[in-house]
């Protein structure tokens, strides 16, 4: 541990590490006064990647917040090398995690979550800061618990960009998150003024409200410049079948968040009184098209960022649902893979020779390397199963499943067939793949080198060393764990091979 602040060490207790930054480390941490539980962001001032006008700007930024949707800063901590903020914990995830983990996602869950969003927009505007960073992974849960109170409750979190700016004062600094940014924080200078104000949250959120109703964004490409055009000329539509069971005040309130003239876009307290957001219909219930939990899952994944919308529809609309019970065999090690798989709902483990090196979990997926670069599956993967209730899936194991593991397939035909039109998806599935193996690799060898060891205690009789009859039981352990090892490392030399041609 590092040295903390004095006043640091006697107000709070100091836990685990629960996340990390580019230059900081957040912390559980227990206020010693009533036992609350708080995160503590550690920001390590020693690091190249640190900005002290940066940690400054979100310090002043969040003093001056004081909102049930905003990730709230309780105290500040300075010495040498650290400053620590003491902020309030949230522990349900995402936005887009709790989508994911959802069975049946409606237009009310989504009106829910973009009402609580505008509402702490309104308080920050009316205080003059503009967050300039809305994205799903700064909108989050606050509680994991289904029996909480604010098991519901949205927070906006990480102020890091934001600014205060005063009245009819403008920004010019070009920032956020590429697929995000409104048009004006590209081109400062587009026609309808200079700079950009706070409707730049407006258009932000309106492009989280889209992926939320359809599974994905209204403006994608692989080229961030080509992005940027698509964003700036401002034309989308809402195509069908995925636009067909949502509702005509749904599609209107996305339209006019997502405008091009920020003058003409509704602000925060309008869109608050649409009709869409005031007034709940009988459409609000209705489930979402059937494709829209695949696209929310597989949208999460490193191999679709920045990819084509017609991409996933094309992976979205092949996959077969598979259920397996606990214990259930899903792949075999040495056989030939005609499949990959999707994590729907539950978790799997990954085995090789027995023993245990991964566990994945809902939002995952497996199986790609025998369809991009070998054909033979190198270990044995079984289903764990899943939960019935609302819990965090890490939770599950096998003692607490009760449900089972839920899997898309996706078939080698299909895949093949997708790959023709999108051969980027093969090769960031073979790269992916690899760095999963290499990792997976390194447990073998720490898992097999335990093995090792416990054999050899286990078969030397009592009082024995490495010598005589004791050392040839040795010397006959460490060379069938070497073989078995090797053939697995071997396996993951050729697939490394491969990827490299």
């Amino acid at each position: 541990m590092f040295g903390m602040d004095a006043g640091l060490r006697k107000d709070y207790d100091m836990g685990p590490a629960i996340g990390e930054g580019s230059f900081s480390i957040v912390r559980l941490g227990i206020r010693r006064s009533n036992g609350e539980n708080v995160a503590i962001k550690v920001i390590d001032k020693k690091s190249i990647k640190f900005k002290d006008n940066v940690v400054q700007r979100e310090i002043a930024t969040m003093k001056l917040v004081d909102h049930p949707n905003c990730v709230m800063l309780y105290d500040i901590y300075d010495d040498s090398k650290h400053k620590y903020l003491v902020m309030e914990l949230v522990t349900g995830g995402t936005v887009m995690d709790r989508v994911v983990e959802m069975t049946h996602f409606t237009e009310k869950d989504a009106a829910t979550v973009t009402t609580h969003v505008l509402r702490a927009l309104e308080h920050l505007h009316a205080l003059g800061i503009t967050h300039r960073d809305i994205k799903p992974e700064n909108l989050l849960y606050k509680s994991n618990d289904p029996l909480s109170p604010d098991y519901n409750t949205v927070k906006l979190a990480d102020f890091g960009l934001a600014k205060f700016v005063g009245v009819d004062e403008t920004m010019k600094t070009t920032c956020g998150t590429p697929g995000y940014v409104a048009p004006e924080i590209i081109d400062p200078k587009m026609p309808f003024g200079d700079g950009y104000g706070p409707s730049v949250d407006i258009w932000s959120l309106g492009i989280v409200l889209y992926i939320m109703l359809c599974g994905f964004p209204p403006f994608l490409h692989e080229s961030t410049a080509v992005l940027f055009q698509l964003i700036r000329k401002g034309e989308f539509d809402f195509p069908t079948p995925y636009w067909d069971a949502v509702s005509s005040d749904a599609m209107d309130l996305v339209s006019k968040m997502l405008v091009v003239d920020a003058k003409s876009r509704l602000n925060a307290e309008q869109c608050l009184d649409h009709p869409w957001i005031s007034v709940s219909g009988p459409e609000a219930g209705r489930t979402l098209h059937s494709s829209h939990h695949a696209f929310m899952l597989i949208r999460k994944l490193q191999i679709f960022d920045n990819v084509d919308p017609a991409c996933m529809q094309a992976v979205c609309s092949c996959l077969k649902v598979k259920k397996f019970p606990k214990g259930a065999s899903v792949i075999r090690a040495g056989e030939i893979g005609d499949s990959m798989y999707f994590i729907n709902n539950g978790v799997v483990k990954v085995l090789v020779e027995g023993r245990e090196i991964d566990r994945l979990f809902t939002g995952d997926f497996f199986g790609e390397i025998a369809l991009t670069v070998s054909e033979n599956r190198i270990a044995d993967v079984l289903s764990v199963g899943s939960s019935l209730t609302k819990v965090d899936v890490r939770s599950v194991t096998e003692e607490t499943a009760t449900g089972d593991t839920e899997l898309f397939q996706l078939l080698r035909s299909d895949f093949e067939d997708i790959m023709l039109k999108f051969p980027v998806l093969k090769s960031r599935l073979a790269s992916i793949g690899l760095a999963r193996v290499k990792r997976q690799a390194k447990i073998v060898k720490m898992v097999s080198s335990e093995m090792q060891q416990d054999e050899i205690d286990n078969s030397m009789p009592a009082g024995t060393k490495s010598a005589g009859q004791g050392a040839s039981k040795k010397d006959t352990i460490v060379g069938r764990r070497k073989g078995s090892i090797s053939d697995f490392l071997q396996k993951i030399l050729c697939i490394s091979d491969t990827v490299k041609q």
